[in-house]
Parts: structure tokens; C-alpha cells; sequence
């Protein structure tokens, strides 16, 4: 009997030593990555169905912060409402709702790819509307609607990639991306006329882009507001919470390996934060020295509901299109989420000059930013909540 299978066998796997104490992991049992209730709509997006609900098990595995899920659907005769669940936001972080918005425009971006495989020729219809401070309520708000007409049409090539676009919060190769692809990226803009994409390879660009990004992470994660606001969709601490409700990010999901993962889930609570601070200590900085090409979605208004959802079905198309091609991707979106705490606290305006200077261009105002690149690890799905939970 080897090491590996004697451990396994006697129940012990891992011996971790911290803070003068030994604790014992059992590989079995601790939590199940990628299965249960929480991962099914992964496995039955695609599953035989009648009508368009086929468009909404597709919505649900589209982007959104912190893996909120801020979206509910009403689906009546041919027509698909997309509402905004308020209440799954991220508070302090997103203090006018528009990455909450933006992820309503990458469900809609996934039910659009959809379609044609469903036999329906899919067309958008925006509520529109302008962004304030959010003030808590709890009655969804109709952002769009979907009109589903039957028709014969070619299937969108991007279909297959759905249930394989997964956010990669691993460090990526320093590999150059194809040319190809980039020029692939830069091409989806021009079915969203409100919508512009700016890629940075050079070094020195890519240099600013870290500092800036690193500096603004800073300043955004000592924001009270914005820490309570993300800490309700951390899974990272009790296995039972990602069965239970079916969202947030877990261990895994952070690029830790199942192993690992499951050591920490069976940790007590405080031992595991002690072990995650030390663990996570400067590894963002690492991801981001190790990216080729970073990526920012702009648009006219970042405030307009329309021009919020456009930006959402740009990075859902983005990651899709990169994930056809192996390549990673994740959003880096610190910078304007300091633009949104300036300008709902009243503080100094000074960040967005710093993106206007990185983009040359200050009629364009970034609304998401992002890096790609080769993993060597593939990302594991996220916990979802199924069709039970997201109809009205």
C-alpha cells in the first residue's frame, strides 16, 4: 500500500500547523466541488426543454460581482422580462448599481447566444433609465425584455462555450495572445454602438495598469462600506453556506486547489481566516505581473441603464470568445469602483483622469476592466441557483 492510499484510508490527509496547534483534514466529506444543487444548472443548462426556458437556464451561468446572481426572470407567453434583484448587491462597492446592471447585461448576452439553438430569433427591449445612489428596496426592477420569435436561424458558434466560461483567478502565462483573437475582441463593439474596447500589451502600458489597479485595490478594500458590502458573497469559510444558497465565491473558485480547499472548510473559522490572510498575502500583485493583455470597456455614459448593459453583453461575449480560444480571463474592476465611491461620497474626482490618461481618449468613460492570458489551471464553476429560484 502506498503513502497516498494509506493516508487516504486512514482518514488523514492533510496535518496543517498554525498558531501552536495541529489540525487534521479529511479528504472525504469536507465539501464536494462541483457538485450538488449548487452546480446542477452547470450540468442541465442545455438539457431538453419546452420553449424559451432554454434562454434563461443560459442567462443564469452569465457573470456577475462576486457570483451575486442580481437577476430574476418573468416568463410569460414569447417574452422573457429581465428584472434586477436590488437586493443582491454589493453595497459600499457598488454604490449606483452599475456592475449589478452590467451583469444583467451578460445574462441577457448569454440568452441572445442561446436563442438561435432554442429556434428563436431573439430581440432586446431596454426599460432605460439613469443610475442613482441605490436606496435599499426589495421589488425587482424590469431592466429589459426579451422577445423570442420563432425561427430557423444559424446557431451562434459561441453556444458550446456557455457551460465553459469560467472566471480564472490563477496567475497566467506572460504569453503573448494571437493577434487573430485581439482583433476577434476589438470586432464585437461594432454590434454595440455605445461601446468601445481599449487592449493593452505594451509593457509600460501594462506596468501602469498594475500600479494603478494595485493602488486602487488598496484604497477600495479600506472603504468600510465596500468590505461589508462583498463580504456576504465569501464562501470561503463554511461549506454548508454555498449549499445552501447557491452563490458567492468559494475556495476554489478563489484558485485554490481542491485539496487545499478542503482542508480550510474543515478548519475552525478563525484558524482558516489566519491561514487565508497569510496565503493571499501579495498574491493579487502576482496575478497581475503575470498577464499579457489587460482590457477596458468603455462607454459614452457609464450611468445609462442602456449603455450599462451593453457593457455587460461586451465582456460576456469577451469571455466566451476567449474561452473558445483556451485562453483565460477576469475582470480587474477596482479603479472604477473608486470612481463610483468618489462620486457617491463626495470625495476628490482623481481617478478618472488617471484612466483617461491610459486610454488617450476622455469622451470614452471605462466601465470595466479585465485581464487574459494562458492558465495553467482551469477554473472550476461556481455555485448557481437554478430556474427554482431566479422565475417569478
Amino acid at each position: 500500500m502506498n503513502r497516498r492510499r494509506f493516508l487516504s484510508r486512514a482518514g488523514i490527509v492533510t496535518i496543517l500547523v498554525v498558531g501552536g496547534g495541529v489540525w487534521y483534514a479529511n479528504d472525504e466529506g469536507a465539501f464536494s466541488q462541483g457538485k450538488g444543487p449548487a452546480f446542477q444548472p452547470w450540468m442541465d443548462w442545455d438539457q431538453p426543454q419546452t420553449g424559451i426556458l432554454a434562454l434563461v437556464r443560459a442567462g443564469i451561468l452569465a457573470a456577475s460581482p462576486h457570483n451575486s446572481q442580481p437577476w430574476l426572470f418573468r416568463v410569460k407567453d414569447n417574452e422573457i422580462g429581465v428584472l434586477a434583484d436590488t437586493r443582491r448587491n454589493t453595497g459600499g462597492l457598488d454604490p449606483f448599481l452599475r456592475e449589478l446592471h452590467i451583469s444583467i447585461g451578460c445574462a441577457i448576452e448569454n440568452m441572445c447566444v442561446a436563442a438561435p439553438t432554442a429556434g428563436y430569433a431573439a430581440s432586446v427591449q431596454v426599460a432605460g433609465g439613469v443610475l442613482r445612489l441605490h436606496s435599499d428596496t426589495s421589488t425587482p426592477q424590469l431592466i429589459a425584455t426579451v422577445r423570442c420569435t420563432p425561427a430557423s436561424l444559424p446557431f451562434d458558434p459561441l453556444y458550446a462555450m456557455v457551460p465553459h466560461r469560467h472566471t480564472n483567478r490563477t496567475p497566467y502565462e506572460l504569453r503573448a495572445l494571437p493577434a487573430s483573437f485581439q482583433q476577434d475582441l476589438l470586432s464585437i463593439p461594432q454590434s454595440l454602438p455605445d461601446t468601445k474596447l481599449f487592449l493593452f500589451t505594451a509593457d509600460d502600458q501594462r506596468s501602469k495598469i498594475m500600479d494603478l489597479v494595485i493602488q486602487c485595490d488598496q484604497t477600495v478594500y479600506s472603504d468600510k462600506a465596500a468590505i461589508e458590502g462583498t463580504a456576504q458573497w465569501e464562501r470561503v469559510f463554511r461549506w454548508k453556506d454555498v449549499e445552501q444558497h447557491q452563490d458567492g465565491i468559494t475556495l476554489t473558485n478563489y484558485g485554490m486547489s481542491t485539496h487545499a480547499a478542503s482542508l480550510l472548510y474543515s478548519l475552525p473559522i478563525p484558524v482558516a481566516k489566519a491561514v487565508m490572510a497569510r496565503m493571499s498575502k501579495g498574491s493579487y500583485s502576482k496575478q497581475l505581473t503575470a498577464s499579457p493583455m489587460f482590457g477596458i470597456i468603455a462607454v459614452r455614459d457609464r450611468y445609462l441603464v442602456d449603455q450599462c448593459l451593453q457593457a455587460g453583453r461586451l465582456w460576456e461575449r469577451a469571455h466566451l470568445l476567449a474561452t473558445a480560444q483556451g485562453i483565460a480571463a477576469r475582470p480587474i474592476n477596482e479603479a472604477i469602483e473608486l470612481i463610483d465611491i468618489e462620486n457617491a461620497e463626495g470625495r476628490p474626482r482623481v481617478t478618472e483622469p488617471k484612466l483617461a490618461a491610459l486610454t488617450d481618449d476622455a469622451t470614452w468613460q471605462p466601465t470595466f476592466m479585465f485581464r487574459m492570458g494562458y492558465a495553467a489551471k482551469i477554473a472550476p464553476a461556481s455555485p448557481r441557483r437554478g430556474l427554482s429560484r431566479v422565475l417569478l
